[in-house]
């Protein structure tokens, strides 16, 4: 007989929550997780156990989650599976009772019948000890063609009475591959590149200082001139209108929804119609600020945000008077929208208007938890009364991702015209921010007083704690992983690609206790085929191929759970070694995004004359003398590598030698001869940073660090969007890409035939 509660201690719950006992870092050294961290971490799932009691009412929770209910909340099964086994949970006095079932397609058919369990295959015995009480297993055998799709599964005692449901998710055998890059026998591998852009940095003419959706558009252009297929973009993720500074875009707000600073101001229809709009942006003292903010060399993000809020309530009172009032087609586009969209926008902007009204009175608001008590909690009446009364604006906000929707859509149909091969390829980070709408809206998701981060490793020896608190793996099951399937969707909707930020997170994330340095932590494991799963059926229905961030401590799971479901993995050139050698192009593998380098690391240029290694010397970021000692001896033997690499393919440009004289200068043919090498590579994409390309020498991000002591997520590209035609810098590596992944497709773009999005 299987009995659920072995013993019931610390450590054996927090196996039962998934928490791993001890882990491996990078060198291969094991770190038992102790019961004190066992205990901080339970702790920050809202499971108490300071005594016994408590652990016990922890296994009782956690055995209704599982099988102490007819069915579980959720069963993911493949589409090749010729019948579907479903598990029931009956309690043992119910075995020989008669139970109605209902299987409700997505598309509204309906299958019914009848089933006694103790005529069914007996699984096994469960005893709920803290319950004293026993559940029978039985299997239940589905039959019949079931489509890829979301089902519902029912079960009850009579057909008046209420049902036990259960979300049936059945799932493709792998994620979309774009025609462009489905190999053909007896044919070259297919291989594409494009840019991997940080949205904000984009210089321009036109632009209010920070990169925008007009700009976006442009890029778009000139990806087709240059015969790239793809643009890769940072996260778009929103974040806080009302403090613009916040501008890490790996630490949301929401990631259901957009950041609205991107927005082209004067490329939303309401501005032509607004006078009083016009008026003030095109006066003298409006342009001269917006000629300053386009000139400084960091995003100037408080008066950027600043100035456009200021327009766009302008433009929102527009549309208000002279299309909602009177009920103009715009203003029944404006309600599918919302309509469609339902409850996430609204509690999403419901928590923006909010969040807004309270720093208004208090300037220390940051967010939702220091908000007064009464409106903590979006189901509360302070709330449901704001909403009421304060309907337009809450409408403000949903007002704002609308044009964002537009913007994003008119980028991607830019994408068809030019008939680039993907289209736009966007990022989905790992977590969201404590103190914004996602975890407000849906608090019960999250373990609030943990952060996800990374244990430590070469890059960063003290570790990573990214601050952002982890979902709940039983907390997600139990909703049926809605939360994840609406993220997937509203990322993918306008996207070729999508790129899921360090994937490992569908498997396990490092989990770091409150108070605690990321040394301390431990790893908490998710429900990775279910995962993996959806992942694939969002993909296939929005036609989106996903890449997945494997860079880090990688369990070979996860390598293999991406090679099964047709996830590509992401490759950087500093990395591919074996021992001090650098790979061959040939030993890449197809299935992967391969790039130079990333926003999270050193540029070509600063790799090369060691400018990382200088800044974490100045900000004191090495653990010891020794360290970075070893790493400038490394960082020579890295160039002295590349360059032999380079001389043996013939790439090595004329006055340049191997040796280990070398100059540490990275020169126009130099950067050009490294990126024909990374072009020469296996790997299906290849993602090319503007700043490399530039040779610009500080890097984007520098994890660990943060304002003043590191402009994270700020430096602009140096020179304006309307110059990338004729650099000289940037056609030469264009041309050196171009080289080795010419453009060899035409007619439409696959995202034409592509279905509409749900």
């Amino acid at each position: 007989m299987e009995t659920m509660i072995h013993q019931n201690n610390v450590r054996s719950l927090a196996q039962a929550y998934g928490i791993q006992l001890e882990w491996q870092d990078i060198w291969g050294n094991t770190h038992p997780v102790t019961d004190d961290i066992c205990k901080a971490i339970l702790s920050a799932m809202e499971v108490n156990t300071d005594t016994q009691a408590e652990v016990d009412a922890a296994f009782e929770r956690l055995q209704y989650a599982t099988v102490a209910r007819w069915l579980e909340p959720v069963q993911v099964v493949s589409e090749t599976e010729a019948a579907i086994a479903i598990v029931l949970n009956i309690p043992h006095t119910q075995t020989e009772e008669t139970f109605h079932w209902s299987l409700t397609r997505e598309d509204g058919q309906v299958q019914e019948g009848q089933v006694v369990p103790i005529h069914l295959p007996h699984l096994g015995d469960v005893e709920l000890a803290v319950h004293h009480d026993k559940v029978v297993r039985y299997k239940f055998m589905l039959t019949g063609d079931l489509p890829m799709g979301y089902h519902r599964f029912a079960l009850r005692k009579a057909p008046t009475e209420p049902a036990v449901e259960m979300l049936l998710v059945v799932t493709p055998s792998r994620c979309y591959m774009p025609p462009i890059l489905q190999d053909e026998p007896n044919q070259p591998l297919k291989k594409i590149w494009g840019p991997a852009v940080q949205l904000y940095a984009i210089h321009s003419k036109r632009n209010w200082g920070v990169g925008d959706f007009g700009d976006l558009t442009r890029i778009v252009d000139w990806c087709a001139d240059q015969g790239a297929a793809i643009v890769g973009l940072n996260p778009l993720h929103a974040l806080y209108p009302h403090n613009p500074s916040h501008s890490s875009p790996y630490s949301p707000s929401s990631r259901l929804f957009f950041n609205v600073t991107l927005l082209d101001v004067t490329g939303i229809a309401d501005f032509e119609e607004s006078t009083q709009a016009r008026q003030l942006v095109l006066s003298p003292d409006f342009q001269a600020a917006l000629e300053h903010l386009r000139g400084e060399a960091m995003v100037p993000y408080a008066e950027v945000g600043q100035r456009k809020l200021e327009v766009l309530k302008l433009l929102y009172q527009n549309f208000r008077e002279n299309h909602w009032t009177k009920k103009t087609e715009r203003a029944k586009a404006f309600a599918q929208y919302v309509k469609e969209q339902g409850k996430l926008l609204e509690r999403f902007a419901l928590f923006h208007a909010l969040q807004e009204r309270f720093h208004k009175e208090d300037a220390s608001i940051w967010g939702w938890p220091v908000w007064p008590e009464a409106y903590r909690s979006p189901d509360s009446p302070a709330v449901q009364d704001y909403l009421k009364s304060n309907s337009e604006q809450v409408a403000f906000y949903q007002y704002l991702q609308w044009q964002i929707d537009l913007q994003l859509q008119q980028a991607g149909q830019r994408c068809l015209e030019k008939q680039l091969g993907v289209g736009l390829y966007m990022d989905m980070a790992v977590g969201v921010d404590r103190g914004g709408a996602d975890v407000w809206a849906n608090q019960h998701l999250f373990a609030q007083s943990s952060a996800v981060g990374a244990p430590p490793d070469e890059y960063n020896q003290k570790g990573q704690d990214w601050g952002l608190p982890p979902m709940i793996p039983e907390k997600m099951r139990e909703e049926a992983y809605e939360s994840f399937i609406g993220m997937l969707r509203q990322n993918m909707k306008h996207a070729g690609a999508l790129r899921i930020d360090h994937v490992m997170g569908l498997m396990r994330l490092f989990l770091i206790p409150p108070g605690l340095p990321p040394s301390q932590g431990a790893y908490i494991h998710y429900p990775v085929d279910e995962l993996f799963g959806i992942l694939a059926l969002e993909s296939q229905r929005n036609r989106c191929m996903v890449i997945g961030e494997d860079m880090g401590t990688v369990p070979e799971v996860v390598r293999d759970r991406m090679d099964r479901w047709g996830v590509f993995s992401y490759k950087v050139f500093y990395f591919e070694k074996n021992h001090d050698h650098y790979k061959s192009p040939e030993e890449y593998q197809p299935a992967a995004a391969v790039a130079v380098s990333t926003h999270d690391l050193p540029t070509l240029s600063g790799f090369w004359q060691g400018q990382d290694i200088a800044i974490r010397t100045e900000l004191d970021l090495y653990p010891n003398p020794e360290l970075r000692e070893r790493q400038i001896k490394d960082r020579v033997m890295e160039r002295m590598a590349i360059l032999n690499l380079l001389e043996q393919r013939g790439l090595l440009p004329e006055g340049i030698n191997a040796g280990p004289l070398s100059t540490p200068v990275m020169t126009p043919e130099l950067s050009a001869a490294i990126h024909r090498l990374v072009s020469q590579t296996n790997s299906k994409l290849f993602m090319v940073q503007f700043e490399d390309m530039l040779q610009q020498i500080d890097q984007i991000n520098l994890p660990g660090t943060t304002d003043p002591v590191y402009p994270c997520w700020k430096r602009k590209i140096t020179i304006p969007l309307e110059s990338y035609g004729t650099d000289n810098r940037i056609l030469s590596v264009c041309q050196a890409i171009a080289t080795e992944r010419p453009k060899t497709w035409t007619g439409e773009a696959p995202q034409a035939e592509r279905k509409k999005k749900q």
